[in-house]
Parts: structure tokens; sequence; C-alpha cells
């Protein structure tokens, strides 16, 4: 395996810790404080949000590396024009699910043009991205749960939306990093 390929295995198995610490920390601040986590900026809150940049980072730094088709090589730089954006959205804004999942999935879905081994695992983690919009916006609208009483809004709405982008994004990477392997593809026997 050439160094670039090991080294995207291992930020996108990194990624895929990331992603996973995303719900796990913004779910048990959900739990915990009896305001919903209030405005986030509790110490689950800021783990949440600090691993939440660190898996947009690296799975960037993933997908910075992946070749692409030469004929359908334009599509990489919008893709990462979008995910860079999405980051830099969860810096300030990491609770606005439905900006920077949105941002990943326009990225994500213009990768999996651009690229033929990695387009399964873009499309995973596009999928979950716009599943945890989804998600969101029904939960909401359902009413689900009790309503924050700073904002107003619907924690398990916005912890599931987490949840499924996150897992989902998790998933994506852990693809990624398979995708990097090399080919162990057995030919048969001449017949």
């Amino acid at each position: 395996m050439s160094q670039t390929r090991a080294l995207q295995t291992n930020f996108a198995h990194l990624a895929a810790v990331a992603w996973i610490v995303v719900p796990i920390a913004w779910g048990l601040s959900t739990l915990l404080y009896e305001d919903g986590g209030g405005d986030g900026f509790t110490v689950l809150g800021v783990l949440g949000w600090a691993a939440l940049v660190a898996a947009g980072v690296l799975t960037m730094l993933v997908m910075l590396k992946v070749e692409v088709i030469p004929s359908r090589a334009r599509f990489r730089t919008p893709g990462i024009v979008a995910l860079g954006l999405g980051i830099l959205v969860t810096i300030p804004m990491f609770w606005a699910v439905p900006v920077w999942a949105g941002l990943f999935a326009v990225a994500m879905i213009l990768f999996a043009i651009s690229t033929r081994r990695e387009r399964g695992a873009t499309l995973v983690i596009a999928g979950a991205m716009i599943v945890g919009v989804a998600s969101l916006f029904v939960l909401t609208a359902l009413e689900v749960g009790t309503p924050d009483p700073t904002y107003g809004d619907y924690p398990i709405a916005w912890t599931t939306s987490f949840t499924v982008a996150a897992v989902g994004a998790a998933i994506g990477n852990i693809l990624l990093a398979r995708s990097q392997a090399p080919s162990t593809r057995s030919v048969g026997a001449p017949v």
C-alpha cells in the first residue's frame, strides 16, 4: 500500500471515531442537563463540537487525495469547496445541522460524481446527512419530546439528526478506508 493510501486509511479511521464521538457527546449533553444541553456550552457540548470539526477536517484530508476520473475532475473542486464551507460552518454554528449537513451532502455527491473507487462510501455519507436533516424536520414537526425551555426547539429531534448524520458518516469513512486498501480479488484459474 502506498504511503498516501496508508495515510488516507488512517485519516478515514480517525474520522470514523470522531464521527462516533459527536452523537455520544451531544446525546449525553442532552440527557444530563435539564435544559437539553442548553446552548451547547457544556463540557460534553464542547467535546461534541470539537469532534464534529475534527471529523470534518479528517474527512476532508481523505477526500483531498482520492483519485478522480479525469473526465469528471471538474466536480472535485466544488466538492472540496462545499466540504470546506461545511467545516467552516461547524465552527460557529455546530448546532445548525441543516446547514453543515447540507453542505457535506452536496460535497459528497460531487465527490461521488468525480470518483469511481470511493463512490459508494461518499454516497453513504451524503445519504446519512440528508436523512439526518430530514429526521430533524420530521421530529420537530411532530413535536417529539419536550421543548427546550430556552429556545423552544426539540432536543430529541436535534440529537437524532446528529446521530443519524454522524453514524452514517462514520460508516462512510470506514468504507472510505476500505476503498483505499489494495484489491485482494483472486483471479480464478483459466477454464
